[in-house]
């Protein structure tokens, strides 16, 4: 088995990663390797409270299933993707009325052609893995983690939000600055969910099922 060369998606300086052709898959793509950096970055990172409440859907939820592939994003350049189908385990918040059973949740980077494209903010969730998502729409094809922070890995009980990279001053400042954003980490699930719940959620108004509604893009 060839060994997955590493490439990192920074999130300071845009370089682009141009390779040619549209809509390659993992399983087909034999083009050229992909190299450079891709950011991911806000203007104003919302703080804990906010990007709770500005975000429709938050969910704790299992990959099942991922895919990685290239897309067009713009006129000369094309961006790795992966999409991830998550089953729910728990919904926390639902002001769309959706009532969802599986969603599939977009992200940039990812493994293409023995390449793995790694978006340190944000990287490709793993098959298995279980977590608690702080989503939103996007594009009407999948939902997309908040501001690429909204991700909290479950293990053992406990909830994570940190991030890591090569570069350890990068990281010490980054998750310095989400602690003061009041965003928690290294937590019981527990505290976390109350967390969640103490932020005075809006009620949920469900949509009633009607025989001709078209089902949301977004949803299995």
């Amino acid at each position: 088995m060839r060994k997955a060369s590493l490439i990192t998606l920074a999130s300071i300086l845009t370089i682009g990663l141009t390779v040619h052709g549209q809509s390659r898959t993992s399983q087909n793509y034999d083009g050229p390797k992909i190299g450079g950096t891709i950011t991911e970055t806000w203007a104003d990172l919302e703080d804990f409270s906010a990007l709770v409440k500005n975000s429709p859907l938050i969910i704790k939820g299992k990959v099942l299933k991922t895919q990685s592939r290239i897309e067009r994003k713009g006129a000369a350049n094309e961006w790795p993707f992966t999409y991830s189908d998550i089953e729910i385990k728990e919904v926390y918040k639902d002001t769309l009325g959706t009532n969802p059973r599986t969603i599939t949740v977009s992200q940039i980077g990812g493994p293409i052609d023995g390449i793995v494209a790694v978006n340190q903010r944000n990287p490709a969730f793993e098959i298995g893995d279980e977590y608690i998502l702080i989503l939103r729409p996007n594009d009407g094809k999948a939902w997309v983690v908040a501001q690429s922070i909204g991700r909290f890995h479950l293990d053992n009980g406990r909830v994570y939000q940190k991030h890591k990279s090569a570069n350890d001053k990068l990281d010490n400042g980054w998750n310095a600055l989400l602690k003061a954003n009041g965003y928690p980490t290294d937590v019981p699930e527990q505290e976390f969910v109350s967390k969640i719940e103490s932020l005075e959620l809006p009620t949920p108004n469900p949509i009633e099922p009607e025989p001709n509604r078209q089902k949301s893009q977004w949803l299995k």
